[in-house]
């Protein structure tokens, strides 16, 4: 989960990992992603905009490490 609450991904077996969002209507999909050749994924981590370069609001699930 986002550190925001607004995020949450799900890794399935096979590598597989997908985000959804989180909000007052409900939860929506929101992206798919495999890792390179298909291996599975041992920690994922959301990031956030640490440099403070951009003023604009961005969604945490856009920014993550596996």
């Amino acid at each position: 989960m986002s550190p925001d609450t607004t995020a949450v991904a799900v890794a399935l077996d096979g590598g597989i990992v997908s985000f959804f969002i989180m909000d007052n209507e409900g939860t929506k999909f929101a992206h798919r992603w495999q890792p390179e050749r298909g291996r599975d994924v041992q920690d994922l981590v959301f990031l956030d905009n640490i440099s403070g370069s951009d003023t604009s609001y961005a969604s945490f699930w856009l920014h993550s490490l596996a």
